[in-house]
């Protein structure tokens, strides 16, 4: 088909072609949303050499193996109080800042969920009860020469708004080891949500 200059114009009065570009809608103002992060709101270590007792209170996690399969002797647990109803993407990060060096010997660490919630009575002879391990972690056995920062969980966030975890030492490695670190402000677990 061919078109002279004066279909052109023709069809340009018309409206079937325009010069003109359609007007976009202007786009919506869309507010940053601000990320909510917490710190843990228990934490504690319970070791198999006094199965009755725990520490608590002192954001100190440990963890220690003698080496071969269920050769753990310390342990460590921690759990998240006061995530909102309605709070969405429940993430758990974990950091570790430079210039430490948690590990000796075997440094693989699992993470896992944990039925009900960890608590003053948690202790080698009441541990929580695995619900699923959801992440391993390996710790530096050399000063980390920078700070280090990942995500090890997410999943939506609990009806209840607690949340508890266990951490151990990975039980496939044959070797001994311990692994200890402070809850602080460049190092542990922190909960975020509403991302």
């Amino acid at each position: 088909m061919h078109f002279t200059a004066a279909a052109i114009s023709t069809l340009a009065t018309l409206g079937f072609i325009s010069a003109s570009p359609t007007p976009m809608a202007a786009p919506a103002d869309l507010a940053a949303r601000a990320c909510t992060t917490i710190q843990p709101a228990y934490i504690s270590y319970f070791e198999k050499a006094t199965p009755t007792e725990s520490t608590s209170g002192f954001g100190n996690y440990r963890l220690a193996r003698t080496g071969g399969p269920n050769s753990n002797t310390i342990k460590s647990a921690f759990r998240f109080d006061n995530i909102p109803a309605g709070a969405t993407g429940c993430m758990l990060q974990f950091r570790l800042g430079a210039g430490q060096e948690p590990a000796v010997g075997a440094n693989d660490a699992s993470l896992f969920t944990v039925e009900g919630q960890v608590d003053e009575t948690t202790n080698w002879n009441n541990q929580p009860i695995k619900d699923a391990q959801v992440s391993s972690l390996q710790f530096p056995t050399t000063r980390a020469p920078e700070a280090y920062e990942t995500i090890v969980y997410a999943s939506t966030c609990p009806e209840s708004g607690s949340v508890s975890f266990l951490l151990e030492e990975s039980d496939w490695q044959q070797n001994a080891g311990s692994i200890a670190f402070r809850q602080g402000p460049a190092s542990g677990f922190s909960m975020i949500y509403n991302c």
